[in-house]
């Protein structure tokens, strides 16, 4: 059931997301690709802090004593603060990537920058998805610059927006289902909750045939940051045959769910997508999708299971564990006696940086038997609701 409160913050995530879009795409596109002066997170663009201020502002004049899990803030915790929380950690937060994939964005926009303009005006150029396809991967509905926020209430994921700026598409998971939803092109025009449930469709993810369909996403650069190691420790993939199972090897962090659903092409049907050893804000959404998606051909069943990988050993990036076994874990069993976790926020509270704190999570659709079979040789922990 889909409840009033649950609602109303979902419909608050919804405002975020467009208030950032209509405040990114008025920027100057010269304003937008320069550095930020962010304190303490110096790779930051503007373009980056722009629709993560946008974002929290309006999730703060919704809840003023809301707290916002997000990178670009830099190092300040914002669970130690006065405001009132529970001693086990805040009662609601919610995690946000205000602007991912903002690497390849600053390449594809860079050179534009000569032609002057806002960002509306590049990005609603003709050729524009095109060419972004043809540099970085189709479809754009997938592969596009995106943001994404994950609202966490009573340690249970409620809701999840991810808002593609290249395609101006929206993406909602509630209660309610999945739902997915083009923007409308004006831009004075505000959107709630009630304009995406009502003319969006329904996401459906596709339960293939999973003894040949074994092709994997995941995030697999810098390997001077251990990515490629941590990936091959998962053994999903044999090193000999990475060339031609990972489908894509840079994707995006909270749109990547997606190419679990039917906006991916059937042609090329994913296996599993892997979160390696990424911080939170990449993944969170995932967890809202795994909890509401349900089959297509059983509407009684979930579409999709999720698995933390751990690992006796494991890599580190800046001191946090890329795959933290169930004692650092922020998933934390309800009871001795149940498989069903919660996301405990006092976990969260005990970092410095709550947004970069990591881990190696495993989505694949229900009915896999090959990845079921994997992940349970190998005794990763199923995340249950």
């Amino acid at each position: 059931m889909f409840h009033g409160i649950e609602q109303a913050y979902a419909g608050a995530m919804v405002t975020a997301a467009r208030t950032a879009q209509q405040t990114l795409f008025d920027t100057p596109i010269c304003e937008a690709i320069r550095p930020s002066t962010v304190w303490n997170k110096g790779d930051t663009e503007s373009f980056d802090t722009i629709p993560e201020n946008a974002i929290v502002g309006v999730l703060r004049r919704f809840d003023p004593y809301a707290v916002v899990v997000t990178e670009e803030r830099g190092a300040a915790n914002p669970f130690l603060s006065d405001d009132p929380t529970q001693s086990k950690g805040a009662r609601t937060f919610c995690v946000c990537d205000p602007f991912d994939r903002s690497n390849q964005a600053k390449q594809f926009l860079t050179p534009l920058a000569a032609k002057g303009g806002k960002i509306v005006d590049i990005l609603r150029n003709p050729e524009t998805i095109a060419n972004w396809e043809k540099d970085f991967g189709s479809p754009a509905s997938i592969t596009g610059f995106t943001t994404g926020i994950t609202c966490v209430r009573r340690g249970l994921p409620i809701a999840s927006v991810i808002l593609n700026y290249l395609t101006e598409e929206v993406t909602l998971a509630c209660a309610a289902g999945i739902f997915h939803a083009k923007l409308p092109e004006d831009l004075s025009h505000d959107i709630n909750l009630e304009y995406i449930m009502q003319q969006g469709k329904r996401l459906v993810f596709p339960q293939p045939n999973h003894f040949t369909v074994r092709n994997i996403v995941s995030y697999i650069g810098k390997p001077e940051r251990g990515y490629p190691k941590n990936f091959s420790s998962i053994r999903l993939v044999q090193d000999h045959e990475l060339d031609h199972r990972l489908y894509y090897n840079l994707p995006g962090g909270p749109s990547r769910i997606l190419y679990l659903s039917n906006l991916q092409p059937a042609e090329a049907p994913i296996g599993a997508v892997v979160a390696n050893g990424e911080k939170i804000g990449e993944w969170t959404s995932w967890l809202t999708f795994i909890r509401f998606a349900l089959r297509a051909d059983d509407h009684s069943s979930p579409a999709l299971r999720i698995f933390e990988a751990s690992q006796k050993e494991t890599l580190s990036i800046d001191g946090i564990l890329m795959m933290p076994t169930p004692d650092y874990s922020i998933f934390v069993n309800r009871n001795p006696d149940s498989n069903r976790v919660y996301i405990s926020a006092q976990k969260l509270q005990d970092f410095t940086n709550p947004s970069k704190y990591r881990a190696t999570m495993i989505v694949f659709p229900a009915s896999s038997r090959w990845a079921l079979s994997l992940v349970e040789q190998y005794g990763y922990r199923e995340i249950v609701f």
